[in-house]
């Protein structure tokens, strides 16, 4: 499989960008895969940075076999543990707060870390969310690629095209929410933990030395 990381941040993100290259770079040499960062003038002012991620890999996939975007804030901790790309269009994570009992017919994904194969579906899945660019693309509160990614994955066919993992398969955080019954939070041994909705810099050490300490 020719497999291509994808991550990258503009300048008000770069800082995270670079705390966390270590444990992608780790993750890129384990497994032989190259290793893409898009920094500030890869970004444009518009749409917001977060819909950028699509456009990005859209930019890249047609040179692999698959792409892994890992957001700027997720340091890998555990190579090994990295999940492989289903026959899917998509392999991803269950978002972190989905609510719970979870409703089979209306599920919640993270966009903060997935894979995305280089076939058919994936381009089609993209072209419908282009759909909601106009409604989510540049508002002011989240989350933006990610409400589009699920109306596509709610209302089309292609939802079948998505796997959709545990949550701390490629979405472990730091953070807690009331309510929820299953294990969000981040556990040594995980294949990374995304920085979300916490102070990211308080846990580069820990996340250091969880990663040495999987090598």
């Amino acid at each position: 499989m020719r497999a291509a990381i994808l991550t990258g941040a503009n300048k008000a993100q770069e800082e995270i960008l670079f705390a966390t290259h270590e444990g992608k770079a780790a993750l890129a040499d384990y497994f032989g895969w190259d290793l893409i960062t898009a920094t500030d003038k890869n970004y444009a002012s518009h749409p917001h940075p977060s819909w950028q991620k699509i456009d990005l890999i859209r930019q890249k996939l047609h040179a692999y076999d698959a792409i892994l975007w890992l957001d700027a804030d997720s340091f890998v901790t555990n190579p090994k543990a990295c999940p492989m790309p289903s026959e899917t269009a998509f392999t991803i994570s269950a978002d972190w707060c989905e609510p719970t009992p979870i409703n089979p017919e209306k599920r919640w994904i993270s966009c903060g870390n997935f894979w995305t194969v280089n076939k058919p579906e994936a381009w089609q899945y993209f072209e419908q969310m282009e759909k909601f660019k106009s409604i989510y693309a540049n508002r002011s509160c989240c989350c933006w690629e990610q409400d589009a990614f699920h109306q596509v994955l709610w209302r089309s066919k292609l939802g079948r095209e998505v796997t959709i993992l545990p949550r701390t398969a490629m979405n472990a955080v730091k953070c807690t929410k009331e309510g929820i019954t299953e294990r969000i939070q981040y556990a040594k041994g995980d294949f990374l933990c995304h920085l979300t909705n916490v102070d990211r810099f308080a846990f580069i050490e820990e996340l250091k030395a969880d990663l040495r300490a999987n090598l």
